[in-house]
């Protein structure tokens, strides 16, 4: 009898350690489970070079959900309903001087309170010029490939796919001359780099990358300009006809340090892996 009781007693105790009668926990991938049935709503921001790149990646690459452009007015009139998805620009405190590209389901007045499904750096903050409006289908592709990762599991965050750094040694590699950072000096760039590796001006670059070129990857950096406390660079190889993120690099810049871009350090790595 007293086993009989303490066992009804232990099962009370569950009962009422229970969430509440009608009460449903939520995990984050059911929160989610609608988002490609869902409009995404694609955030304009004012600024005519950002949006003319937006408009065109999100036209080549984006396929995972139907899609919308808005602008901003429209965006703080639907940002609390829960029937749209958004993608919009948004920057981030720790890191300084960088846009960000962020898809966040609505449902709250501030951004930063709605359920993030994924954000990846794009460009210098503010940016009116540049290689961005060619190298940002190659970047929306990488988003999508990790929204979809995001859909079920929280902190996703941009990194190179597998077996990245295999397929670069046996690539074409072309850099930026300005995606160098200054120490990288003529005498270095004298001394040869490894079988294989360029260095191209800023038209070269967009070119390839448009170029869709089998087995040939290609620089990309990202970095705020000027540089404030904290600010990180963030650097990029990809392959320019998958546009897969071959290999992710990033380094804290300095004020008043123009230290932005790939190092010799990086260079030598590269280099080391060539034959």
């Amino acid at each position: 009898m007293r086993r009989i009781l303490a066992i009804m007693a232990a099962a009370l105790l569950l009962v009422s350690a229970g969430p509440p009668v009608g009460q449903r926990i939520s995990t984050r991938s059911e929160k989610l489970s609608d988002f490609r049935l869902k409009v995404t709503k694609v955030v304009l921001t004012g600024n005519a070079f950002q949006d003319v790149a937006l408009k065109e990646a999100v036209r080549n690459a984006w396929t995972i959900t139907p899609y919308e452009f808005c602008s901003p007015e429209e965006f703080e009139t639907l940002k609390t309903s829960g029937d749209y998805y958004f993608m919009l620009r948004t920057t981030d405190p720790s890191k300084p001087g960088i846009s960000f590209l962020t898809v966040v389901k609505g449902g709250a007045k501030d951004v930063h309170n709605m359920l993030e499904v994924f954000s990846m750096p794009v460009g210098s903050e503010g940016a009116t010029s540049g290689s961005e409006e060619f190298f940002l289908t190659a970047l929306m592709g990488m988003m999508q490939e990790n929204v979809e990762k995001g859909l079920d599991r929280a902190g996703v965050k941009l990194k190179s796919i597998a077996g990245g750094s295999g397929r670069l040694s046996k690539m074409k590699l072309y850099i930026n001359s300005e995606d160098l950072a200054p120490q990288v000096d003529e005498t270095f760039k004298a001394e040869g780099l490894g079988k294989d590796m360029y260095i191209i001006d800023p038209y070269g670059a967009e070119d390839i990358i448009m170029s869709g070129a089998y087995d040939t990857a290609v620089s990309y950096v990202i970095a705020p300009e000027p540089p404030a406390k904290g600010s990180v660079c963030y650097k990029m190889l990809i392959d320019a006809r998958t546009h897969e993120l071959l290999w992710l690099g990033k380094h804290t810049v300095r004020p008043g340090k123009k230290d932005a871009g790939f190092l010799k350090s990086d260079l030598r790595k590269f280099s080391s892996h060539r034959k």
